[in-house]
């Protein structure tokens, strides 16, 4: 991709060793999918992408960043409205800024109720990538569209997708395929093979805090994945429960996960209190983590049906179809 032929400089915001970002201007010389070329104060450099915030070229319409702080905020309806208003054709650099967070607008409507669906969602990442096989946005949304694919039960597809990742060389999105891939599988009940996967997440010697992130969520699930497939379910609700101990309660992502994983133990254990009170903590404490919530919800559902709960059954599913219709959660209500 070509840079801007205007005189004014492109703009890149690399992110710093303290996690903070620096505003560097100059002009995009080349992008790919892991780096990009930038001719700045320092000269040329070629710099990966996982230490860019974000890039703009030099004559980018105020409302493709707006778009963007839109997305941040959950704002998605306004965030297309405002990347409809760019004219296209004037830089490649531009046009691909557009397509591409339109997609993630759209992405991430489809998976918090709104009215776009997974289907229409992942035909617009699917239309970003087929034209701009050289972004360096090209690995994140290989990744969405994964999730969507999983979300709409084209499994084989998604793990396709997860494949890719754990060969990205992008430490984040290898780490994320690696998850990614043992989710798959679990929704698939091959759960050694999950396992497996998980393991490979745990073991990676990477130390930066996104890894180790997923690593601690790869344990929960390693756990889970372990009870599911007819391991020991009392030795993996021992490992969860030193987990809860251990960890940050402000980890709202890995705590959801957790109590998560303890729940479906315990329905492997036949333990319908249990696994109940288990889930009931995600559904009322970590409701904001809306993949774990909505499993949640689903055993919920599941559970008040068997207890003939029926107002409280019908709530739950009422959730699933209206917030979390565009999951694969919704997708297994009989």
């Amino acid at each position: 991709m070509a840079s801007s032929a205007s005189a004014q400089n492109d703009v890149l915001y690399r992110i710093k060793k303290s996690g903070k970002s620096s505003k560097q201007t100059g002009k995009i010389q080349e992008i790919s999918a892991l780096s990009v070329t930038f001719n700045g104060r320092s000269g040329v450099e070629k710099i990966p992408v996982w230490e860019i915030e974000k890039l703009a070229a030099g004559n980018e319409p105020v409302e493709v960043e707006k778009a963007r702080d839109r997305i941040d905020g959950a704002r998605y309806d306004e965030a297309l409205e405002l990347l409809d208003r760019v004219k296209l054709g004037s830089n490649p650099i531009t046009d691909a800024e557009v397509g591409f967070y339109r997609a993630m607008a759209m992405s991430k409507m489809a998976f918090s109720g709104g009215s776009v669906s997974a289907v229409d969602a992942g035909g617009a990442m699917n239309k970003f990538i087929k034209a701009n096989a050289k972004s360096h946005h090209i690995v994140p949304a290989t990744e969405m569209m994964g999730r969507l694919a999983m979300a709409d039960g084209k499994l084989d597809f998604a793990k396709q997708k997860f494949d890719l990742l754990k060969k990205s060389n992008w430490p984040e999105y290898v780490a994320k395929g690696l998850y990614l891939s043992g989710e798959a599988l679990m929704r698939e009940k091959k759960y050694p093979q999950a396992a497996a996967e998980f393991d490979k997440l745990i073991s990676l010697r990477g130390n930066d805090d996104l890894t180790q992130r997923y690593k601690r969520l790869g344990q929960c699930q390693k756990a889970k994945a372990a009870a599911l497939g007819g391991g020991d379910a009392a030795a993996s609700i021992a490992t969860l429960e030193t987990i809860i101990k251990q960890e940050n309660p402000d980890d709202k992502e890995l705590f959801a996960c957790a109590y998560n994983a303890l729940g479906s133990c315990h329905l492997k254990s036949n333990d319908l209190a249990e696994a109940q009170e288990k889930f009931l903590f995600t559904h009322l404490l970590f409701d904001s983590e809306s993949n774990a919530h909505a499993e949640a919800v689903y055993h919920l559902t599941s559970i008040w049906t068997t207890q003939n709960q029926t107002d409280r059954a019908s709530e739950a599913r009422q959730i699933l179809k209206s917030r979390y219709r565009n999951t694969w959660w919704s997708g297994q209500l009989n």
